[in-house]
Protein backbone atom coordinates (compact mmCIF):
# COMPACT_ATOMS: atom_id res chain seq x y z
CA UNK A 1 0.00 0.00 0.00
CA UNK A 2 1.31 3.45 -0.99
CA UNK A 3 0.25 6.55 0.90
CA UNK A 4 0.50 10.12 -0.41
CA UNK A 5 0.49 12.78 2.33
CA UNK A 6 -0.91 16.11 1.15
CA UNK A 7 -1.99 17.88 4.32
CA UNK A 8 0.10 21.03 3.92
CA UNK A 9 1.39 20.57 7.49
CA UNK A 10 5.03 19.49 7.44
CA UNK A 11 5.26 18.43 11.07
CA UNK A 12 2.18 16.23 10.82
CA UNK A 13 3.37 14.66 7.56
CA UNK A 14 6.79 13.86 9.01
CA UNK A 15 5.31 12.23 12.10
CA UNK A 16 2.92 10.08 10.06
CA UNK A 17 5.68 9.18 7.61
CA UNK A 18 7.98 7.99 10.39
CA UNK A 19 5.40 5.71 11.99
CA UNK A 20 3.98 4.23 8.79
CA UNK A 21 7.49 3.60 7.46
CA UNK A 22 8.23 1.58 10.61
CA UNK A 23 5.13 -0.49 9.81
CA UNK A 24 6.42 -1.25 6.34
CA UNK A 25 4.02 1.11 4.51
CA UNK A 26 5.45 3.14 1.62
CA UNK A 27 4.80 6.84 2.19
CA UNK A 28 5.39 9.90 0.03
CA UNK A 29 5.35 12.99 2.23
CA UNK A 30 6.87 15.70 0.08
CA UNK A 31 5.15 19.06 -0.27
CA UNK A 32 2.65 19.17 -3.15
CA UNK A 33 0.31 21.72 -4.69
CA UNK A 34 -3.34 20.94 -5.38
CA UNK A 35 -3.01 21.36 -9.12
CA UNK A 36 -0.36 18.65 -9.42
CA UNK A 37 -1.71 16.27 -6.78
CA UNK A 38 -3.62 13.90 -9.07
CA UNK A 39 -0.80 13.53 -11.59
CA UNK A 40 1.71 12.92 -8.79
CA UNK A 41 -0.58 10.35 -7.18
CA UNK A 42 -0.71 8.48 -10.48
CA UNK A 43 3.04 8.81 -10.98
CA UNK A 44 3.78 7.41 -7.53
CA UNK A 45 1.17 4.67 -7.84
CA UNK A 46 -0.57 5.83 -4.65
CA UNK A 47 -3.49 3.91 -3.19
CA UNK A 48 -4.48 6.42 -0.48
CA UNK A 49 -4.25 10.22 -0.31
CA UNK A 50 -4.36 12.09 3.02
CA UNK A 51 -5.73 15.52 2.15
CA UNK A 52 -6.54 18.75 3.98
CA UNK A 53 -7.70 22.21 2.83
CA UNK A 54 -4.31 23.56 3.97
CA UNK A 55 -2.64 22.11 0.89
CA UNK A 56 -1.61 25.16 -1.19
CA UNK A 57 -3.26 25.81 -4.52
CA UNK A 58 -6.30 27.32 -6.21
CA UNK A 59 -8.25 24.16 -7.04
CA UNK A 60 -11.53 23.64 -5.17
CA UNK A 61 -11.14 20.98 -2.48
CA UNK A 62 -14.39 19.17 -3.35
CA UNK A 63 -13.45 19.07 -7.04
CA UNK A 64 -10.04 17.73 -6.08
CA UNK A 65 -11.65 15.01 -3.97
CA UNK A 66 -13.93 14.11 -6.88
CA UNK A 67 -10.94 13.78 -9.24
CA UNK A 68 -9.10 11.56 -6.77
CA UNK A 69 -12.13 9.33 -6.22
CA UNK A 70 -12.79 8.99 -9.95
CA UNK A 71 -9.16 7.91 -10.34
CA UNK A 72 -9.89 5.06 -7.92
CA UNK A 73 -8.02 6.52 -4.93
CA UNK A 74 -9.16 6.30 -1.33
CA UNK A 75 -9.12 9.71 0.36
CA UNK A 76 -8.61 10.44 4.05
CA UNK A 77 -9.89 13.96 4.65
CA UNK A 78 -8.82 16.38 7.38
CA UNK A 79 -11.56 19.03 6.96
CA UNK A 80 -10.89 21.20 10.04
CA UNK A 81 -12.92 21.87 13.18
CA UNK A 82 -16.38 20.70 14.22
CA UNK A 83 -17.56 24.28 14.79
CA UNK A 84 -16.48 25.51 11.34
CA UNK A 85 -19.45 25.35 8.97
CA UNK A 86 -17.18 25.25 5.91
CA UNK A 87 -15.37 22.24 7.35
CA UNK A 88 -18.66 20.44 8.09
CA UNK A 89 -19.97 21.18 4.57
CA UNK A 90 -16.70 19.93 3.09
CA UNK A 91 -16.97 16.66 5.04
CA UNK A 92 -20.54 16.10 3.87
CA UNK A 93 -19.71 16.87 0.25
CA UNK A 94 -16.77 14.47 0.44
CA UNK A 95 -18.95 11.76 1.98
CA UNK A 96 -21.30 12.07 -0.99
CA UNK A 97 -18.31 11.14 -3.14
CA UNK A 98 -17.56 8.05 -1.05
CA UNK A 99 -15.05 9.56 1.42
CA UNK A 100 -15.80 8.19 4.89
CA UNK A 101 -12.35 8.50 6.46
CA UNK A 102 -12.81 11.86 8.22
CA UNK A 103 -10.37 13.10 10.90
CA UNK A 104 -11.42 16.30 12.68
CA UNK A 105 -9.30 18.87 14.50
CA UNK A 106 -7.34 18.57 16.69
CA UNK A 107 -5.63 16.06 14.40
CA UNK A 108 -3.27 13.51 15.91
CA UNK A 109 -0.90 11.34 13.85
CA UNK A 110 -2.39 8.24 15.50
CA UNK A 111 -5.91 9.10 14.35
CA UNK A 112 -4.72 9.49 10.75
CA UNK A 113 -2.70 6.26 10.93
CA UNK A 114 -5.74 4.44 12.30
CA UNK A 115 -7.80 5.58 9.32
CA UNK A 116 -5.02 4.58 6.92
CA UNK A 117 -4.91 1.03 8.27
CA UNK A 118 -8.61 0.70 9.19
CA UNK A 119 -10.88 2.32 6.56
CA UNK A 120 -14.16 3.68 7.87
CA UNK A 121 -17.62 2.79 6.56
CA UNK A 122 -20.48 5.21 5.99
CA UNK A 123 -21.96 4.09 9.31
CA UNK A 124 -18.66 4.81 11.08
CA UNK A 125 -17.94 8.15 9.43
CA UNK A 126 -17.96 11.25 11.64
CA UNK A 127 -20.12 13.62 9.62
CA UNK A 128 -22.40 15.38 12.10
CA UNK A 129 -21.24 18.24 14.38
CA UNK A 130 -21.62 17.65 18.08
CA UNK A 131 -20.38 14.07 18.00
CA UNK A 132 -17.44 12.89 20.01
CA UNK A 133 -14.22 13.01 18.01
CA UNK A 134 -12.46 9.66 18.38
CA UNK A 135 -8.91 9.93 19.69
CA UNK A 136 -6.68 6.93 19.74
CA UNK A 137 -4.25 7.91 22.42
CA UNK A 138 -6.26 9.71 25.04
CA UNK A 139 -7.74 6.95 27.13
CA UNK A 140 -9.86 8.46 29.92
CA UNK A 141 -9.22 7.29 33.49
CA UNK A 142 -11.82 4.78 34.59
CA UNK A 143 -12.68 3.40 37.98
CA UNK A 144 -13.23 -0.05 36.53
CA UNK A 145 -10.51 -1.22 34.18
CA UNK A 146 -11.83 -3.26 31.22
CA UNK A 147 -10.57 -6.81 31.06
CA UNK A 148 -8.66 -6.38 27.82
CA UNK A 149 -6.54 -3.61 29.40
CA UNK A 150 -5.18 -6.14 31.89
CA UNK A 151 -3.84 -8.32 29.09
CA UNK A 152 -0.95 -6.04 28.21
CA UNK A 153 1.84 -4.09 29.80
CA UNK A 154 3.40 -1.42 27.68
CA UNK A 155 7.17 -1.09 27.75
CA UNK A 156 8.88 1.72 25.84
CA UNK A 157 12.63 1.48 25.53
CA UNK A 158 14.68 4.64 26.09
CA UNK A 159 15.06 6.56 22.87
CA UNK A 160 12.03 5.02 21.19
CA UNK A 161 10.20 7.61 19.15
CA UNK A 162 6.43 7.78 19.10
CA UNK A 163 3.84 8.68 16.52
CA UNK A 164 2.73 11.48 18.85
CA UNK A 165 6.19 13.04 18.88
CA UNK A 166 6.56 15.79 16.32
CA UNK A 167 9.85 17.25 15.17
CA UNK A 168 10.60 19.14 18.34
CA UNK A 169 10.15 16.00 20.44
CA UNK A 170 7.05 17.20 22.30
CA UNK A 171 4.14 14.78 22.51
CA UNK A 172 1.38 16.78 20.91
CA UNK A 173 -1.69 16.64 18.69
CA UNK A 174 -1.57 18.69 15.51
CA UNK A 175 -4.40 21.03 14.61
CA UNK A 176 -5.26 22.38 11.20
CA UNK A 177 -5.66 25.91 12.57
CA UNK A 178 -2.84 28.14 11.39
CA UNK A 179 -1.58 31.54 12.52
CA UNK A 180 0.72 33.44 10.15
CA UNK A 181 1.36 30.24 8.23
CA UNK A 182 2.47 28.28 11.31
CA UNK A 183 0.56 25.42 12.82
CA UNK A 184 -1.00 25.89 16.21
CA UNK A 185 -0.21 22.74 18.15
CA UNK A 186 -2.56 21.73 20.93
CA UNK A 187 -1.41 19.59 23.82
CA UNK A 188 -3.40 16.60 24.89
CA UNK A 189 -3.56 14.99 28.27
CA UNK A 190 -1.70 11.71 28.04
CA UNK A 191 -2.97 10.32 31.26
CA UNK A 192 -4.49 6.85 31.30
CA UNK A 193 -3.92 3.58 32.96
CA UNK A 194 -2.36 1.88 29.97
CA UNK A 195 -1.90 4.32 27.14
CA UNK A 196 -4.52 2.43 25.18
CA UNK A 197 -7.63 4.07 23.76
CA UNK A 198 -10.66 2.88 21.84
CA UNK A 199 -11.56 3.84 18.33
CA UNK A 200 -15.10 4.48 17.24
CA UNK A 201 -15.96 0.85 16.57
CA UNK A 202 -15.05 -0.17 20.10
CA UNK A 203 -11.80 -1.95 19.26
CA UNK A 204 -8.71 -1.17 21.34
CA UNK A 205 -6.00 0.59 19.41
CA UNK A 206 -2.35 1.30 20.13
CA UNK A 207 -1.99 4.91 21.16
CA UNK A 208 1.76 5.03 20.60
CA UNK A 209 4.21 2.78 18.82
CA UNK A 210 7.02 1.19 20.76
CA UNK A 211 7.97 -2.18 22.16
CA UNK A 212 5.33 -4.35 23.77
CA UNK A 213 6.06 -7.13 26.19
CA UNK A 214 4.20 -10.23 25.11
CA UNK A 215 1.44 -11.03 27.59
CA UNK A 216 -0.85 -13.34 25.58
CA UNK A 217 -4.33 -14.12 26.76
CA UNK A 218 -4.50 -17.60 28.32
CA UNK A 219 -7.00 -19.26 26.06
CA UNK A 220 -7.68 -22.91 25.58
CA UNK A 221 -5.48 -24.03 28.46
CA UNK A 222 -2.69 -21.60 27.78
CA UNK A 223 -2.43 -21.90 24.00
CA UNK A 224 -1.91 -18.37 22.72
CA UNK A 225 -3.01 -17.15 19.32
CA UNK A 226 -6.26 -19.15 19.07
CA UNK A 227 -9.16 -17.04 17.84
CA UNK A 228 -12.32 -16.94 19.96
CA UNK A 229 -15.70 -16.70 18.20
CA UNK A 230 -18.79 -15.86 20.24
CA UNK A 231 -22.05 -17.38 18.94
CA UNK A 232 -25.28 -15.78 20.17
CA UNK A 233 -28.64 -17.30 19.20
CA UNK A 234 -29.92 -20.54 17.73
CA UNK A 235 -28.88 -19.82 14.14
CA UNK A 236 -25.43 -18.64 15.22
CA UNK A 237 -24.87 -21.77 17.32
CA UNK A 238 -25.27 -23.91 14.21
CA UNK A 239 -21.85 -22.58 13.18
CA UNK A 240 -20.05 -24.58 15.89
CA UNK A 241 -18.75 -27.24 13.50
CA UNK A 242 -17.69 -24.62 10.93
CA UNK A 243 -15.83 -22.65 13.60
CA UNK A 244 -14.01 -25.78 14.76
CA UNK A 245 -13.18 -26.81 11.18
CA UNK A 246 -11.31 -23.52 10.70
CA UNK A 247 -9.24 -24.03 13.83
CA UNK A 248 -11.06 -21.39 15.85
CA UNK A 249 -12.58 -21.81 19.31
CA UNK A 250 -16.15 -21.14 20.40
CA UNK A 251 -15.98 -18.57 23.22
CA UNK A 252 -17.86 -20.28 26.03
CA UNK A 253 -16.10 -18.63 28.95
CA UNK A 254 -17.12 -15.09 29.88
CA UNK A 255 -13.62 -14.38 31.18
CA UNK A 256 -12.16 -14.77 27.70
CA UNK A 257 -12.95 -11.82 25.39
CA UNK A 258 -14.11 -12.84 21.91
CA UNK A 259 -12.30 -11.73 18.78
CA UNK A 260 -15.51 -11.68 16.73
CA UNK A 261 -19.19 -12.33 17.50
CA UNK A 262 -21.95 -13.81 15.34
CA UNK A 263 -25.38 -12.77 16.61
CA UNK A 264 -28.89 -13.70 15.48
CA UNK A 265 -30.57 -10.61 14.03
CA UNK A 266 -33.41 -10.54 16.54
CA UNK A 267 -30.94 -10.64 19.47
CA UNK A 268 -28.70 -7.82 18.25
CA UNK A 269 -30.38 -4.97 20.23
CA UNK A 270 -30.00 -6.86 23.50
CA UNK A 271 -26.26 -7.55 23.17
CA UNK A 272 -24.82 -4.87 20.90
CA UNK A 273 -23.93 -2.47 23.71
CA UNK A 274 -22.09 -5.12 25.71
CA UNK A 275 -19.85 -6.47 22.92
CA UNK A 276 -16.42 -4.93 22.34
CA UNK A 277 -15.46 -6.81 19.21
CA UNK A 278 -16.54 -6.96 15.56
CA UNK A 279 -20.15 -8.16 15.24
CA UNK A 280 -21.73 -10.07 12.35
CA UNK A 281 -25.52 -10.33 12.16
CA UNK A 282 -26.88 -13.72 11.12
CA UNK A 283 -30.17 -12.91 9.42
CA UNK A 284 -33.05 -15.24 8.69
CA UNK A 285 -33.17 -13.58 5.26
CA UNK A 286 -36.54 -11.89 5.61
CA UNK A 287 -36.63 -8.63 3.68
CA UNK A 288 -38.36 -6.83 6.56
CA UNK A 289 -35.46 -7.84 8.81
CA UNK A 290 -32.95 -6.23 6.45
CA UNK A 291 -34.97 -3.02 6.39
CA UNK A 292 -34.62 -2.73 10.17
CA UNK A 293 -30.87 -3.42 10.04
CA UNK A 294 -29.77 -1.59 6.90
CA UNK A 295 -28.65 1.54 8.82
CA UNK A 296 -27.00 -0.32 11.71
CA UNK A 297 -23.56 -0.32 10.10
CA UNK A 298 -23.17 -4.00 11.06
CA UNK A 299 -22.36 -6.62 8.37
CA UNK A 300 -25.33 -8.89 7.62
CA UNK A 301 -25.08 -12.45 6.35
CA UNK A 302 -27.82 -14.89 5.42
CA UNK A 303 -25.91 -18.16 5.31
CA UNK A 304 -23.40 -20.09 7.38
CA UNK A 305 -20.72 -19.77 4.73
CA UNK A 306 -21.22 -16.00 4.52
CA UNK A 307 -20.93 -15.65 8.31
CA UNK A 308 -17.71 -17.64 8.44
CA UNK A 309 -16.26 -15.75 5.48
CA UNK A 310 -16.95 -12.42 7.19
CA UNK A 311 -15.44 -13.70 10.43
CA UNK A 312 -12.33 -14.83 8.56
CA UNK A 313 -12.06 -11.38 7.01
CA UNK A 314 -12.16 -9.68 10.40
CA UNK A 315 -9.56 -12.03 11.88
CA UNK A 316 -7.30 -11.88 8.81
CA UNK A 317 -7.27 -8.08 8.91
CA UNK A 318 -5.80 -8.02 12.36
CA UNK A 319 -8.79 -7.57 14.64
CA UNK A 320 -7.48 -10.15 17.11
CA UNK A 321 -6.73 -7.97 20.09
CA UNK A 322 -5.67 -10.52 22.67
CA UNK A 323 -1.97 -10.73 21.75
CA UNK A 324 0.57 -7.92 21.50
CA UNK A 325 4.00 -8.36 19.98
CA UNK A 326 7.25 -8.08 21.81
CA UNK A 327 8.86 -6.47 18.77
CA UNK A 328 7.81 -4.98 15.50
CA UNK A 329 8.02 -8.09 13.35
CA UNK A 330 6.58 -6.94 10.02
CA UNK A 331 5.45 -10.45 9.15
CA UNK A 332 3.28 -10.56 12.24
CA UNK A 333 1.61 -7.19 11.65
CA UNK A 334 -1.91 -7.10 10.20
CA UNK A 335 -2.02 -6.76 6.44
CA UNK A 336 -2.54 -3.14 5.43
CA UNK A 337 -5.89 -2.12 4.04
CA UNK A 338 -6.19 -2.20 0.26
CA UNK A 339 -8.08 0.08 -2.08
CA UNK A 340 -11.69 -0.92 -2.60
CA UNK A 341 -14.91 0.81 -3.62
CA UNK A 342 -17.00 2.59 -1.02
CA UNK A 343 -18.29 0.36 1.75
CA UNK A 344 -21.87 -0.69 1.03
CA UNK A 345 -24.86 0.50 3.02
CA UNK A 346 -27.72 -0.49 0.70
CA UNK A 347 -28.39 -3.50 -1.51
CA UNK A 348 -28.33 -3.62 -5.30
CA UNK A 349 -30.86 -5.32 -7.58
CA UNK A 350 -30.47 -5.65 -11.36
CA UNK A 351 -32.94 -6.52 -14.10
CA UNK A 352 -31.24 -8.03 -17.14
CA UNK A 353 -32.36 -10.05 -20.14
CA UNK A 354 -29.89 -10.28 -23.00
CA UNK A 355 -32.79 -10.73 -25.43
CA UNK A 356 -34.10 -8.22 -27.94
CA UNK A 357 -37.76 -7.24 -27.96
CA UNK A 358 -40.11 -6.37 -25.14
CA UNK A 359 -39.31 -8.45 -22.07
CA UNK A 360 -40.66 -5.99 -19.51
CA UNK A 361 -37.40 -5.38 -17.61
CA UNK A 362 -37.92 -1.63 -17.38
CA UNK A 363 -41.44 -1.91 -16.01
CA UNK A 364 -40.30 -4.46 -13.43
CA UNK A 365 -37.36 -2.26 -12.43
CA UNK A 366 -39.35 0.94 -11.93
CA UNK A 367 -42.20 -0.79 -10.09
CA UNK A 368 -39.75 -2.65 -7.84
CA UNK A 369 -38.03 0.64 -7.01
CA UNK A 370 -41.35 2.31 -6.20
CA UNK A 371 -42.40 -0.64 -4.06
CA UNK A 372 -39.21 -0.36 -2.01
CA UNK A 373 -39.64 3.41 -1.67
CA UNK A 374 -43.16 2.81 -0.42
CA UNK A 375 -41.54 1.10 2.57
CA UNK A 376 -39.71 4.31 3.50
CA UNK A 377 -36.42 3.25 1.95
CA UNK A 378 -34.20 5.63 0.01
CA UNK A 379 -34.04 4.19 -3.51
CA UNK A 380 -32.06 5.07 -6.63
CA UNK A 381 -33.11 3.80 -10.06
CA UNK A 382 -30.44 3.64 -12.80
CA UNK A 383 -31.10 3.48 -16.55
CA UNK A 384 -28.25 1.44 -18.04
CA UNK A 385 -30.08 0.85 -21.30
CA UNK A 386 -28.05 3.59 -22.94
CA UNK A 387 -29.06 2.56 -26.47
CA UNK A 388 -32.84 2.95 -26.08
CA UNK A 389 -33.14 4.89 -22.77
CA UNK A 390 -36.57 3.33 -22.20
CA UNK A 391 -36.61 4.00 -18.47
CA UNK A 392 -35.57 7.61 -19.00
CA UNK A 393 -38.37 8.10 -21.53
CA UNK A 394 -40.86 6.43 -19.21
CA UNK A 395 -39.97 9.01 -16.55
CA UNK A 396 -40.83 11.87 -18.90
CA UNK A 397 -37.46 12.85 -20.40
CA UNK A 398 -36.59 13.18 -24.07
CA UNK A 399 -34.23 15.07 -26.40
CA UNK A 400 -36.64 18.02 -26.25
CA UNK A 401 -36.92 17.70 -22.47
CA UNK A 402 -33.51 16.39 -21.36
CA UNK A 403 -32.91 15.42 -17.73
CA UNK A 404 -30.91 17.82 -15.52
CA UNK A 405 -28.24 15.15 -15.07
CA UNK A 406 -27.53 11.83 -16.74
CA UNK A 407 -25.42 8.70 -16.39
CA UNK A 408 -22.27 10.47 -17.56
CA UNK A 409 -22.66 13.17 -14.92
CA UNK A 410 -23.50 10.73 -12.13
CA UNK A 411 -20.47 8.62 -13.04
CA UNK A 412 -18.44 11.78 -12.35
CA UNK A 413 -20.07 12.37 -8.97
CA UNK A 414 -23.21 14.39 -9.81
CA UNK A 415 -26.34 13.77 -7.76
CA UNK A 416 -29.23 11.81 -9.35
CA UNK A 417 -32.40 13.48 -10.62
CA UNK A 418 -35.92 13.13 -9.26
CA UNK A 419 -37.77 10.04 -10.46
CA UNK A 420 -41.30 8.68 -9.98
CA UNK A 421 -42.97 8.31 -6.57
CA UNK A 422 -40.06 9.59 -4.47
CA UNK A 423 -37.40 7.48 -6.23
CA UNK A 424 -34.12 9.07 -7.34
CA UNK A 425 -33.17 8.52 -10.97
CA UNK A 426 -29.93 8.25 -12.93
CA UNK A 427 -31.17 8.82 -16.51
CA UNK A 428 -29.48 7.42 -19.61
CA UNK A 429 -27.36 9.91 -21.63
CA UNK A 430 -29.99 10.87 -24.21
CA UNK A 431 -27.60 13.16 -26.08
CA UNK A 432 -24.84 10.54 -26.10
CA UNK A 433 -26.72 7.34 -27.02
CA UNK A 434 -24.77 4.14 -26.56
CA UNK A 435 -22.30 5.61 -24.05
CA UNK A 436 -21.52 3.15 -21.28
CA UNK A 437 -19.06 3.44 -18.39
CA UNK A 438 -15.88 1.40 -18.50
CA UNK A 439 -15.60 -1.53 -16.03
CA UNK A 440 -13.93 0.52 -13.29
CA UNK A 441 -16.40 3.39 -13.67
CA UNK A 442 -19.31 0.95 -13.56
CA UNK A 443 -18.00 -0.65 -10.38
CA UNK A 444 -17.38 2.71 -8.71
CA UNK A 445 -20.78 4.06 -9.77
CA UNK A 446 -22.66 1.12 -8.27
CA UNK A 447 -20.54 1.19 -5.10
CA UNK A 448 -21.02 4.95 -4.67
CA UNK A 449 -24.81 4.75 -5.07
CA UNK A 450 -25.04 1.74 -2.76
CA UNK A 451 -23.16 3.74 -0.13
CA UNK A 452 -25.79 6.50 -0.31
CA UNK A 453 -29.09 4.67 -0.73
CA UNK A 454 -30.89 1.83 1.02
CA UNK A 455 -31.58 0.20 -2.34
CA UNK A 456 -30.26 0.61 -5.88
CA UNK A 457 -32.20 -0.82 -8.85
CA UNK A 458 -30.38 -1.19 -12.19
CA UNK A 459 -32.23 -1.51 -15.50
CA UNK A 460 -30.00 -2.98 -18.23
CA UNK A 461 -30.58 -2.98 -21.95
CA UNK A 462 -30.28 -5.92 -24.29
CA UNK A 463 -26.57 -5.32 -24.92
CA UNK A 464 -24.27 -8.30 -24.71
CA UNK A 465 -22.45 -9.13 -21.49
CA UNK A 466 -19.46 -6.87 -22.14
CA UNK A 467 -16.72 -6.48 -19.48
CA UNK A 468 -18.38 -3.28 -18.24
CA UNK A 469 -21.80 -4.95 -18.01
CA UNK A 470 -20.31 -7.93 -16.18
CA UNK A 471 -18.49 -5.58 -13.78
CA UNK A 472 -21.79 -3.86 -12.93
CA UNK A 473 -23.65 -7.16 -12.57
CA UNK A 474 -20.91 -8.56 -10.30
CA UNK A 475 -21.46 -5.56 -8.02
CA UNK A 476 -25.10 -6.54 -7.52
CA UNK A 477 -26.56 -8.52 -4.67
CA UNK A 478 -29.32 -10.00 -6.80
CA UNK A 479 -29.68 -10.22 -10.60
CA UNK A 480 -33.14 -10.93 -12.00
CA UNK A 481 -32.85 -12.57 -15.42
CA UNK A 482 -36.10 -11.61 -17.18
CA UNK A 483 -37.87 -13.29 -20.08
CA UNK A 484 -41.38 -13.50 -21.39
CA UNK A 485 -42.77 -17.04 -21.83
CA UNK A 486 -42.21 -16.86 -25.61
CA UNK A 487 -39.86 -19.53 -27.00
CA UNK A 488 -37.76 -17.10 -29.06
CA UNK A 489 -37.12 -14.88 -26.05
CA UNK A 490 -36.37 -17.83 -23.78
CA UNK A 491 -33.79 -19.19 -26.21
CA UNK A 492 -31.94 -15.85 -26.33
CA UNK A 493 -31.99 -15.44 -22.56
CA UNK A 494 -30.81 -19.01 -22.07
CA UNK A 495 -27.75 -18.28 -24.22
CA UNK A 496 -26.72 -15.49 -21.85
CA UNK A 497 -27.39 -17.67 -18.86
CA UNK A 498 -24.99 -20.26 -20.21
CA UNK A 499 -22.23 -17.76 -21.08
CA UNK A 500 -22.44 -15.06 -18.47
CA UNK A 501 -23.35 -16.64 -15.16
CA UNK A 502 -19.86 -17.94 -14.41
CA UNK A 503 -18.44 -14.42 -14.35
CA UNK A 504 -21.44 -12.81 -12.64
CA UNK A 505 -21.90 -15.46 -9.97
CA UNK A 506 -24.68 -17.98 -10.57
CA UNK A 507 -25.89 -17.89 -6.98
CA UNK A 508 -26.90 -14.24 -7.41
CA UNK A 509 -29.10 -14.87 -10.45
CA UNK A 510 -32.82 -15.62 -10.26
CA UNK A 511 -35.04 -16.27 -13.29
CA UNK A 512 -38.21 -14.21 -13.73
CA UNK A 513 -40.90 -15.35 -16.18
CA UNK A 514 -42.68 -12.08 -16.96
CA UNK A 515 -46.13 -11.58 -18.53
CA UNK A 516 -47.31 -15.07 -17.61
CA UNK A 517 -50.61 -15.73 -19.41
CA UNK A 518 -49.82 -13.65 -22.50
CA UNK A 519 -51.18 -15.09 -25.75
CA UNK A 520 -48.70 -17.42 -27.41
CA UNK A 521 -46.69 -18.03 -24.25
CA UNK A 522 -45.83 -21.42 -22.81
CA UNK A 523 -46.32 -22.43 -19.18
CA UNK A 524 -43.99 -20.89 -16.56
CA UNK A 525 -42.59 -24.31 -15.62
CA UNK A 526 -41.78 -25.17 -19.23
CA UNK A 527 -40.25 -21.71 -19.65
CA UNK A 528 -38.06 -22.28 -16.60
CA UNK A 529 -36.89 -25.60 -18.05
CA UNK A 530 -35.89 -23.89 -21.29
CA UNK A 531 -33.85 -21.43 -19.24
CA UNK A 532 -32.15 -24.32 -17.49
CA UNK A 533 -33.48 -23.33 -14.08
CA UNK A 534 -33.59 -26.39 -11.87
CA UNK A 535 -34.86 -24.75 -8.71
CA UNK A 536 -36.53 -21.48 -7.88
CA UNK A 537 -38.01 -19.14 -10.47
CA UNK A 538 -40.53 -16.31 -10.25
CA UNK A 539 -43.72 -15.56 -12.11
CA UNK A 540 -45.14 -12.12 -12.89
CA UNK A 541 -48.59 -12.20 -14.50
CA UNK A 542 -49.73 -10.27 -17.56
CA UNK A 543 -51.41 -7.13 -16.19
CA UNK A 544 -53.40 -4.77 -18.45
CA UNK A 545 -52.74 -1.93 -15.99
CA UNK A 546 -49.00 -2.17 -16.75
CA UNK A 547 -49.47 -1.62 -20.47
CA UNK A 548 -52.01 1.14 -19.85
CA UNK A 549 -49.71 3.08 -17.49
CA UNK A 550 -46.78 2.74 -19.89
CA UNK A 551 -48.77 3.99 -22.87
CA UNK A 552 -50.09 6.99 -20.92
CA UNK A 553 -46.55 8.00 -19.92
CA UNK A 554 -45.14 7.64 -23.42
CA UNK A 555 -47.98 9.74 -24.82
CA UNK A 556 -46.87 12.67 -22.69
CA UNK A 557 -48.47 11.92 -19.38
CA UNK A 558 -46.89 11.15 -16.00
CA UNK A 559 -46.04 7.53 -15.31
CA UNK A 560 -48.27 6.16 -12.58
CA UNK A 561 -46.71 2.90 -11.31
CA UNK A 562 -49.46 0.26 -11.18
CA UNK A 563 -47.74 -1.44 -8.27
CA UNK A 564 -49.02 1.36 -6.01
CA UNK A 565 -52.58 0.18 -6.60
CA UNK A 566 -53.53 -2.39 -4.00
CA UNK A 567 -55.54 -4.49 -6.47
CA UNK A 568 -52.75 -4.56 -9.04
CA UNK A 569 -51.88 -8.02 -10.33
CA UNK A 570 -48.13 -7.37 -10.29
CA UNK A 571 -48.00 -5.97 -6.74
CA UNK A 572 -48.29 -9.32 -4.87
CA UNK A 573 -46.05 -10.96 -7.46
CA UNK A 574 -43.25 -8.41 -6.93
CA UNK A 575 -43.64 -8.51 -3.15
CA UNK A 576 -43.33 -12.29 -3.16
CA UNK A 577 -40.39 -12.14 -5.59
CA UNK A 578 -38.44 -9.70 -3.41
CA UNK A 579 -39.10 -11.55 -0.20
CA UNK A 580 -38.33 -15.02 -1.54
CA UNK A 581 -35.34 -14.03 -3.65
CA UNK A 582 -33.72 -11.99 -0.93
CA UNK A 583 -34.29 -14.72 1.61
CA UNK A 584 -32.00 -16.91 -0.50
CA UNK A 585 -29.35 -14.23 -0.77
CA UNK A 586 -25.92 -15.25 0.47
CA UNK A 587 -23.93 -12.05 0.31
CA UNK A 588 -23.06 -9.35 2.81
CA UNK A 589 -25.26 -6.25 3.13
CA UNK A 590 -23.59 -3.21 4.93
Amino acid sequence: MRILLATGIDALDKSITGELSRRGVEVFGDFYHRESLLSLAREKGADVVVLSPHLPGQADTVELVKELRMAGLRVILLPGRWDDKKAVDLARDAAALGVYDIVWDPVSPEAVINRVLNPATLAGADLEPGGEVPEMGAGKPENKVPFWRKLFRKKISPGDSTARTITDGKPESASLETVSGKEQVKSRDNSGDSGMGTVSDGLPAESMPGRYEAVPARRDHGKPGLFNVLLVGDRAKKLVSGVAARGWRVADNSSVPPDVAVVDAELLPSVQGSLHCPVIVFSSGRLSEWFSLVDSGVPIACSSDACLALAAGFLKNGHNRNVRLENRDEKALPAPAVLSPSRRRGFVIAFYSGAQGYQGKTVLAVNTAVLLAERSLSVCLVDLDTDKAGLTALCGFSEDNPPPVDLIGCASGALPAEGPAGVKLVPAPIRNPGWFPDPRQAEMLVAGLAAEYDAVVLDFGARIASPAVVAALKSCDRVFLVSTPMRSALTAVARFRGRGLVDVGGEKVAAVINRVGVRGGISPRDAARLLGVDGQFFEVPEDPAVVRAENEALEGGVYSPPVLKKKSLIRPALLAMLDRACRKKEVELC
